[in-house]
């Protein structure tokens, strides 16, 4: 484990990277405490920490992040992030690969993320394979995304996609965005998208048995 409880980190920009491969870390203590208020990069942060179950991230200002992608990727044991629910995104510009292979995630509450000015959204739940409820996709605002590539990739639990108030006027690739869902029986507001800049679909409904 790592006792981090007596940094200070009330003057650090950037946090990429920091626990990436941390393979065998099993705890993470003071993270709780941890100041991010000037933090403008989380990308990788966790990255293949493949035996955390657990992070406490409730104290976390991520107000002034802009690049998220691959901060949980291939955490393969994590089943809960304390403090996901309150994560201010409102600058974040890249979420791609963002729970990519968070194979042990059940449940994700996205519903106060605020996705306006994100642009990547490739691989952000790709391969969750035990995911059932992704709570505040239905919230998600996607003007400015421009690639969507394997978005729900083998999400093979999901029963059913809330996409009702995207926008995917933007939009060009979309390849293998639900490929592998063999669950899923519904996606609601599927026939609302706008598809007129996409120009890959390639295996985007792909081994879909259950539509």
């Amino acid at each position: 484990y790592l006792d981090l409880s007596n940094f200070d980190t009330s003057n650090i920009i950037n946090m990429q990277y920091m626990f990436e491969r941390c393979t065998k870390l099993e705890e993470i203590r003071g993270l709780d405490t941890f100041n991010t208020i000037k933090v403008k990069y989380m990308n990788s942060m966790f990255q293949k920490c493949s035996e955390l179950q657990y992070l406490n991230l409730s104290n976390f200002d991520t107000s002034n992040v802009i690049n998220i992608e691959y901060i949980f990727s291939e955490c393969e044991k994590l089943r809960e992030i304390k403090g996901l629910a309150q994560f201010k995104t409102k600058n974040v510009n890249n979420m791609s690969s963002m729970f990519y292979l968070c194979t042990r995630l059940v449940h994700l509450d996205l519903s106060n993320f605020d996705t306006s000015n994100v642009n990547n959204m490739k691989h952000i739940f790709s391969g969750c394979e035990r995911l059932k409820e992704i709570k505040g996709l239905n919230k998600f605002n996607t003007n400015k995304v421009n690639n969507m590539n394997s978005m729900f990739q083998f999400c093979t639990e999901l029963g059913e996609i809330d996409l009702s108030n995207f926008d995917t006027s933007n939009v060009i690739y979309m390849i293998n965005m639900f490929y592998g869902c063999k669950k899923l029986k519904r996606i609601n507001g599927l026939n609302k998208l706008n598809t007129i800049n996409v120009k890959d679909m390639s295996g985007m409904f792909q081994l879909c048995s259950e539509l």
